[in-house]
């Protein structure tokens, strides 16, 4: 009956039959007949098939609350065997473009080393469509950028693992902002930043619109390295991550832009399912390598 209640549960989860089945790695027939299975035990009918995609009943809403719990507990007692073993098996990470290649690296090279049974896939985007990923279960575990009012997914865990201040940073040769500004001065600027979907580009074009001034992106660039190079030339200003920037070839081509009005700030969180076994050793090593590799850009700040 315990696949029959995983295969109810990922159909209510992923609205999908066949999306079902490639979570669950079996076919869509068999999770067909699995759900025929347990309303047949349960002398019920769970989905209503006439919508598209199938949403349950009020009984497959009961039902699938008390499998999760049921699921949620056999879990806990496979875990209990599993405690002491090695971690082994493939580990979907995800990680939010805009952290900086060192941050990954780190957690990437770590991770290797310590978990060699760990087969690692990782995956980079922008944090919303990791999350969306991460709920519909195509990932273990996300390292992910957000502002502390942005909502947690009620089906995910989150640990905040540190957070990353951000720069307002223009060409040191042609140096067209060289005395503290409020915001409101860069309204006529040109800007080099990331593509739609940043987070560091929305919240931006938050406080911009807040004061009734429009964000001018001149070059859409992905990456802040890139980015850095064209603002040395004076093709705009940019905003990236202080850790990218203390460590950047290009520190010493570009200048902080005093902002008197405007200091930005993300947290990063390690998002992950709430039954993270057996991947709990990974997640662990996976949180504290980000926190170290974050730590030095925090430090530089003081």
């Amino acid at each position: 009956m315990i696949d029959d209640l995983q295969a109810f549960v990922a159909v209510v989860e992923t609205s999908s039959l066949s999306r079902a089945a490639s979570r669950l790695h079996i076919t869509q027939s068999a999770v067909s007949r699995r759900l025929q299975q347990l309303e047949s035990r349960l002398d019920g009918v769970l989905l209503d098939r006439a919508h598209r995609p199938p949403l349950p009943t009020p009984l497959g809403t009961r039902v699938y609350e008390s499998a999760k719990a049921v699921l949620r507990q056999v879990d806990s007692l496979i875990s209990l065997a599993d405690e002491g073993a090695e971690p082994s098996g493939t580990f979907r990470l995800g990680f939010s473009m805009g952290l900086g290649d060192g941050v990954l690296e780190r957690v990437v090279e770590r991770l290797h080393a310590d978990f060699p049974k760990v087969r690692l896939q990782i995956r980079s985007d922008w944090s919303q469509g990791l999350l969306e990923r991460l709920e519909a279960h195509a990932l273990d575990a996300a390292i992910v950028l957000s502002q502390a009012s942005t909502p947690v997914p009620s089906s995910l865990a989150m640990q905040t693992v540190g957070a990353v201040d951000l720069v307002i940073v223009q060409s040191r040769s042609q140096m067209p902002f060289r005395r503290p500004v409020r915001l409101a001065a860069l309204v006529d600027a040109n800007w080099v930043l990331n593509p739609v979907g940043c987070g560091y580009r929305a919240a931006l074009e938050s406080a911009m619109g807040k004061r009734d001034a429009c964000l001018q992106v001149a070059i859409d660039a992905l990456g802040s390295e890139l980015q850095l190079r064209l603002v040395a030339k004076g093709m705009g200003l940019g905003l990236v991550p202080r850790i990218t920037l203390v460590s950047s070839p290009s520190a010493r081509a570009v200048h902080p832009v005093a902002v008197g009005d405007f200091q930005l700030s993300m947290d990063v969180r390690l998002a992950h399912h709430r039954d993270a076994s057996p991947f709990r050793a990974v997640l662990s090593a996976a949180q504290a390598q980000a926190a170290v590799a974050l730590a030095p850009a925090r430090k530089s700040r003081r």
